[in-house]
């Protein structure tokens, strides 16, 4: 429910601005061209990647509300959805099936460009960020010292929401064939609201226990650097360095075999780098550039993922 609530709202703010961009600034010489085009008033990137067994979409729209550039929004999408086969605790004789999906999203309707030049730019904004997480993990493994065919059956369940304020900032370097911009976002504090249900049959009687818990955490943190080389007005070579920081605390589920259920409480952290280069090609006075490239994750969880790049750009700049 929660899952539906929330794509309609980024369906309808995304719908909301592209309405606003076709029909509140036309040339009056020409009907097709959009002041918001001619004066990059606008932005976004669409990048979907395959990620080994992950796949991950990631979108991003900006807006400036007034033609001087000073104020303006920004929403950031990402959707990842993953599903893998794994071992149970490090057992020869099991299998364990995960499946996991994810919708974050920051949400900067307020921003503004306090230095705007014809070289350098620095924005900053202040807005919400949102994550749900869900985690489904299902299989079976042998417990040996029960006896030589006792198996026992495997379930695990996540499901979490966070929310928080969020602050960021970025700055944009631009001169002739070379375009920089790095930018930073800050959660300091964001609240979760999660639950956890286990199941193991019949190793563990009661067979079944679930724990809810409503906690504070945080920080959530990122780092980016963009940076483009024009070459002729007919391609850009562009790399991205990206690392996120994340730290969960909640309360969870442990198990004894002799002591049964127990809660704990824990704390996770997830660390990510990603390095991508790519190339985008120019499409004319819309600025809108194809983008095709290569990417790789770094993790301390899974080690890290290849992936390839198919994606559409516009930074609303010019070389």
């Amino acid at each position: 429910m929660r899952q539906g609530i929330l794509s309609n709202i980024i369906r309808r703010f995304f719908l909301f601005l592209i309405i606003f961009t076709s029909h509140t600034n036309l040339l009056a010489a020409d009907a097709q061209e959009s002041i918001l085009i001619e004066d990059g008033r606008y932005y976004f990137s669409f990048t979907p990647k395959i990620l080994g067994d992950r796949i991950q979409n990631d979108y991003s729209l900006g807006l400036f509300y007034t033609e001087a550039r000073r104020f303006g929004g920004e929403i950031r999408y990402r959707n990842t959805n993953s599903f893998g086969l794994n071992e149970i605790w490090d057992i020869d004789d099991s299998m364990l099936a995960i499946r996991q999906e994810s919708f974050e999203v920051h949400l900067m309707p307020v921003r503004y460009q306090f230095l705007r030049g014809d070289m350098l730019s620095m924005r900053a904004g202040a807005g919400a960020y949102y994550n749900y997480s869900k985690s489904d993990n299902r299989g079976y493994f042998l417990y040996h010292p029960a006896g030589p065919d006792s198996y026992n059956a495997y379930h695990y369940n996540f499901s979490g929401h966070s929310v928080g304020p969020m602050l960021d900032a970025d700055v944009n370097f631009n001169w002739r064939f070379l375009y920089a911009s790095f930018s930073a976002g800050l959660a300091p504090v964001y609240y979760l609201d999660q639950t956890q249900e286990w199941y193991l049959s019949p190793l563990m009687s009661p067979a079944s226990y679930s724990v809810s818990s409503g906690e504070m955490s945080g920080p959530y943190y990122y780092l980016n650097l963009d940076v483009a080389f024009d070459f002729f007005g007919i391609f850009s070579l562009f790399g991205t360095m990206f690392f996120e920081y994340n730290r969960l605390c909640y309360r969870s589920i442990d198990t004894g075999i002799t002591s049964g259920w127990t809660e704990i409480d824990t704390k996770d952290e997830f660390i990510t780098l990603a390095l991508e280069i790519s190339i985008l090609i120019k499409m004319g006075r819309s600025g809108i550039m194809p983008q095709i490239g290569y990417g790789r994750t770094f993790n301390e969880q899974g080690g890290g993922d290849s992936y390839f790049i198919i994606g559409l750009k516009n930074f609303g700049f010019r070389f």
